[in-house]
């Protein structure tokens, strides 16, 4: 089968793996060149991003392919990115998640997911483990807590009755942005099992959001970081019975996609404190698996078949 591939195009060394090996498979690329906010790692992140884009060439990809985005693009913008690739696609979609921004993947899935479904027969997300995350702040510049493009969620609806956080690997602005927010409780999903590092600036955030709660108003939940369909399943459980959640993705890109999911299901309200500028060295080199390269693949669609259902 041939495939149809949209990703992002950036200075983390596993932008280009799932490209590179899917490459011979692939008859129609775009990669996505997504530009923080000018910043003092600005001429860092381009001379990273310049050796992504020869890695990206050598391996059969075309210049004109490469498409430049603001990190703060209108939704109006967004839309159109993934509109026009479906519209030269064969119906064989691989969306590459592992550098692209949540403010473009959740819009991006969502759109695959429901507008396109009559012009898509398989639909497969992908993702990259790194090697590992820098010591240093990951990212910095967060703007308001506010929803991503495309999930405001339905007004007509009740108030949400719970805050669904997954939770990174720092606070991300979050703290400062949930201060009004203290009367509403808070579910909290922690990716484990996970590098003692990462759970260590996991286990910090929580402290920070959990400080001002009462212990009946705070819950912490284990789902695996690498498996989206854990959190869509989690999440499922939690919003039975008619309760609406609010959902914050702060986790990693897997359980991140399994709240796209859902969100995009049960048209729920997404909100995210984006920030304006990420370190460069968000990422170190590409993880692996028996000398592979750690590439997952998750079945989002296949054969016309949907894979993730609301019960």
């Amino acid at each position: 089968m041939q495939w149809s591939f949209i990703g992002c195009l950036g200075p983390e060394d596993r932008s280009t793996t799932a490209y590179e090996e899917m490459a011979s498979k692939i008859t129609l690329s775009q990669m996505l060149c997504i530009e923080d906010k000018p910043s003092r790692f600005e001429e860092r992140i381009k001379s990273k991003t310049s050796a992504k884009r020869s890695t990206y060439l050598a391996a059969g990809g075309a210049e004109s392919d490469i498409l430049k985005y603001s990190l703060f693009a209108t939704h109006a913008q967004i839309v159109a990115a993934v509109d026009d690739f479906v519209s030269k696609s064969d119906g064989n979609i691989v969306l590459d998640i592992s550098s692209l921004p949540k403010r473009f993947f959740f819009p991006f899935v969502r759109r695959l997911l429901t507008n396109h479904r009559t012009s898509i027969n398989n639909f497969v997300v992908t993702y990259t483990a790194p090697r590992s995350y820098t010591q240093e702040t990951l990212a910095e510049d967060f703007n308001d807590w506010s929803q991503l493009p495309l999930f405001s969620g339905d007004y007509l609806a009740g108030p949400a009755s719970l805050l669904i956080i997954a939770a990174g690997f720092e606070s991300l602005g979050l703290q400062e942005q949930l201060k009004g927010e203290s009367d509403l409780p808070i579910k909290l999903l922690l990716p484990f099992p996970a590098p003692a590092s990462a759970v260590k600036r996991s286990w910090e955030l929580i402290r920070q959001l959990r400080q001002p709660r009462s212990h009946d108003a705070f819950e912490v939940v284990r789902v695996a970081a690498g498996d989206c369909s854990d959190t869509f399943n989690q999440l499922c459980s939690w919003a039975a019975g008619g309760r609406r959640p609010q959902l914050a993705p702060f986790g990693p890109k897997p359980i991140s996609l399994g709240i796209c999911l859902f969100a995009t299901l049960s048209n729920s309200e997404v909100f995210y404190t984006q920030p304006a500028v990420y370190h460069p060295d968000y990422s170190l080199g590409v993880a692996e698996i028996d000398g592979a390269p750690a590439v997952t693949a998750f079945a989002i669609r296949l054969g016309g078949r949907d894979y993730f259902e609301l019960p």
